[in-house]
C-alpha cells in the first residue's frame, strides 16, 4: 500500500500565557472578549471561516499578554486606553505553537476603563490589504481546480447540499473522497504548480474539512531540471465535525527561484470496521 509519510520540524512560534500586572492593592478594569468576527468580501477573498483560539492583547502599543478565547482580561489602568487584539491561530493544528495569524489585520479601538467594570468587545478581523490570493476553490463553479494524483485508487466527487448537507460546509457543493480496501489510496493535487520563492513571504493554505481516515497534506516540490518529490508537511487527525486548518507552508519553501510547488492531500485507508474511509473539502485557499 502506497503511503505518504509525515514528517514534521516545525519551530515553535509561541506558547499561550498570560502576562499578568504586578498587584497595585488595587480593583483592575475588565475586558471581555467571548470570541472573534472575521470579515471578507466574498467574491474576492472567500469564505468568512475561521479557527481562532486567542486574542494577542497590546494596551497603548505594549504586547499585554495572550489569552485563550472566551477572554477575561484584568487590566490595572483608569481612563481612555488604546487597544489592538490580533486574532490568534494553533499553528498547524498543534497546540504548542499558538501564533498571531499574521494574514488577519488587528483590530483597533479605544476604550474608557473604569475599575471593578467589565466592558465586552468582540474584535472584527480582516484580511490584510496587502496580500495575494494565489488560489482558492469552494467547489462552486462549474469545473474544479483539483485534479486526481496518477497514484490515487480513488475519483473526486463534487457533491452537493441537495443530496446530503453534512458533506458541505457551506455554500452549495464541496468534494468528497470516499475509501474503501479495494481502493485503499487517495491523493488529489491542484492543477497549477506555484512558483513559490522564499521572500519574507508567510505562504499558507487555509481549509474547511471533516474526514473519518487521517489525512496529510504538503506539496509536491518541482526543481529546475524536471526533478520532483513529495513534501508531507502535516496530518490532519480524523474529525466528525468540521474543522478549519491553517497550515504554514513556508518552512518548505526553497530560497531558490526556479522551484514550483502543487499542493496535495492524501489518505491511506485504515478502518477496521468495513465503513467507508471518507474526506471531505471545501474552501481550500494558498495565500501570502
Amino acid at each position: 500500500m502506497k503511503k505518504l509519510l509525515l514528517c514534521l520540524a516545525l519551530p515553535l512560534v509561541a506558547t499561550s500565557c498570560r502576562y499578568l500586572y504586578e498587584p497595585d492593592a488595587g480593583i483592575p478594569a475588565y475586558i471581555y472578549v467571548p470570541g472573534v468576527v472575521v470579515n471578507t468580501v466574498p467574491t474576492v477573498e472567500g469564505t468568512n471561516s475561521h479557527n481562532i483560539q486567542d486574542v494577542w492583547v497590546y494596551i497603548d502599543n505594549e504586547p499585554q499578554g495572550v489569552y485563550t478565547l472566551p477572554a477575561f482580561i484584568p487590566v490595572l489602568e483608569e481612563g481612555t486606553i488604546s487597544l489592538r487584539f490580533n486574532g490568534g491561530i494553533l499553528l498547524n493544528g498543534i497546540s504548542s505553537t499558538r501564533a498571531a495569524y499574521p494574514h488577519y489585520a488587528g483590530f483597533d479601538t479605544l476604550l474608557n476603563l473604569v475599575r471593578g467594570e467589565t466592558d465586552t468587545i468582540v474584535p472584527v478581523l480582516h484580511y490584510n490589504t496587502d496580500i495575494t490570493f494565489l488560489w482558492m476553490e469552494d467547489f462552486e463553479s462549474q469545473g474544479f481546480t483539483l485534479r486526481r494524483n496518477v497514484q490515487s485508487d480513488t475519483t473526486l466527487t463534487r457533491v452537493n447540499r441537495t443530496q446530503d448537507s453534512s458533506l458541505v460546509f457551506e455554500g452549495q457543493n464541496g468534494l468528497a473522497v470516499w475509501t474503501d480496501s479495494e481502493r485503499p489510496y487517495f491523493m488529489c493535487e491542484t492543477n497549477s504548480a506555484f512558483p513559490l520563492i522564499r521572500d519574507g513571504s508567510n505562504y499558507f493554505l487555509e481549509l474547511n474539512y471533516k474526514n473519518n481516515i487521517p489525512m496529510v497534506v504538503g506539496l509536491i516540490v518541482y526543481a529546475p531540471g524536471g526533478s520532483s518529490y513529495e513534501q508531507p508537511i502535516i496530518q490532519l487527525n480524523t474529525t466528525d465535525t468540521w474543522k478549519k486548518q491553517y497550515i504554514n507552508f513556508s518552512p518548505y519553501i526553497s530560497g531558490s527561484s526556479g522551484y514550483t510547488y502543487r499542493v496535495i492531500i492524501a489518505a491511506n485507508y485504515n478502518r477496521t470496521d468495513g465503513q467507508a474511509g471518507t474526506v471531505l473539502l471545501d474552501n481550500l485557499k494558498l495565500i501570502h
